[in-house]
């Protein structure tokens, strides 16, 4: 029970903190500490993804930038079934490489971005805020949030990840907001997408251990709420390296073990 718990609470900080990343690493620990199946896993990631990223935006709902929650959202609904589909039509050494590839790309250019700061960044955005939680509404930004909206869906059902990794980097580069929007926003999205997934792993939930379901998840609630305050006092720069430095780390917990195969 104490160790689902600290799992849980280093879970919902890594998502509070950065907006990304539960998913991802629940699989080898589910797996490897607490000796569950892949799919009973799967289902307890999804739930606990699920509550921890919901909690996190209910308590930053005043930083959520909507229009972007909305478009990235509903795109993903619509796009990552695809890439689930293409997912299964092409060998799991591609998805790996595709995966790896992706994921270096984006902690590089994390890394380098919390090396610039945001001055620069304010100068490239694609999207103006007209207050602190919403876009213009201009074509060029609306068809930014379309195309990468798709793509992120889409890259999220084909590499089987959250999609935290990559709409935290996206919205960075499409908008001005600061770092604790972007990662209120990115909670918003994850909750929504790992809700629905959740609701498909009902029956493998209810197989679990109800004290081992419920010291992950409450661990998770007790990891967001410190991560959403720690962001308060942890500078946007910081944050940027820890992601770039957690991407890398998810890049490997996917490659080692078909490379060890």
């Amino acid at each position: 029970m104490l160790l689902a718990g600290a799992i849980g609470v280093a879970l919902g900080v890594v998502l509070g903190l950065t907006g990304a990343g539960g998913a991802i690493f629940a699989l080898p620990l589910f797996t490897l500490l607490l000796g569950l199946d892949t799919q009973s896993a799967i289902s307890l990631s999804l739930a606990t993804v699920a509550v921890g990223a919901f909690i996190g935006a209910v308590r930053r709902h005043r930083d959520i930038i909507w229009m972007p929650a909305a478009a990235f959202s509903l795109l993903g609904v619509v796009f990552a079934p695809m890439g689930r589909w293409v997912s299964g039509q092409i060998s799991e050494a591609v998805i790996v490489s595709l995966f790896a590839i992706v994921t270096v790309v984006i902690a590089r250019r994390m890394w380098l971005r919390a090396a610039r700061g945001d001055s620069e960044r304010d100068a490239e955005s694609l999207c103006e805020m007209t207050s602190p939680t919403r876009v213009r509404l201009q074509p060029r930004c609306m068809g930014a949030l379309s195309a990468t909206g798709s793509a992120t869906g889409f890259l999220s059902g084909l590499l089987g990840v959250g999609g935290g990794f990559l709409i935290t980097p996206v919205l960075l580069r499409l908008t001005p907001a600061k770092l604790n929007q972007v990662v209120a926003t990115s909670l918003l999205v994850i909750a929504a997408a790992a809700v629905s997934g959740a609701l498909f792993s009902l029956e493998e939930l209810r197989a679990l251990p109800v004290i081992v379901s419920a010291s992950v998840m409450t661990g998770a609630i007790a990891g967001v709420l410190i991560g959403a305050q720690c962001v308060r006092w942890v500078p946007a720069s910081t944050v940027q390296r820890l992601f770039a430095v957690l991407a890398l780390m998810a890049a490997v917990a996917v490659v080692w073990p078909v490379v060890m195969n």
